[in-house]
């Protein structure tokens, strides 16, 4: 399994009835990504659970749900895997 979080500012995620998953990533529009048969899904509001047997599946699906908003590693904003260590990045110093 795995569980993927998403962070930001608007951003969320939801499982619709028909099998489908809306994704509000700071876009004008929802981005709906259709739930392959084989992988279940559980869904909060800024998070997401994936259960399947078939890791192969598990994982191409996983990476194409992060591909649509990837961190970013200096706002802290996007779609990350919870399993990973995060790192971020210090902005620009203001010198005084």
């Amino acid at each position: 399994f795995f569980e993927l979080s998403v962070i930001g500012l608007g951003y969320h995620v939801m499982k619709t009835n028909n099998n489908k998953l809306r994704f509000a990533l700071g876009h004008n529009h929802f981005i709906f990504v259709n739930i392959p048969k084989s992988i279940k899904v559980y869904s909060k509001k800024n998070s997401l659970l994936l259960l399947s047997s078939d890791m192969k599946k598990l994982n191409n699906f996983k990476t194409s749900i992060i591909n649509l908003k990837p961190l970013n590693s200096y706002k802290e904003q996007g779609i990350y895997d919870t399993t990973k260590i995060l790192k971020f990045k210090a902005g620009k110093q203001i010198k005084n």
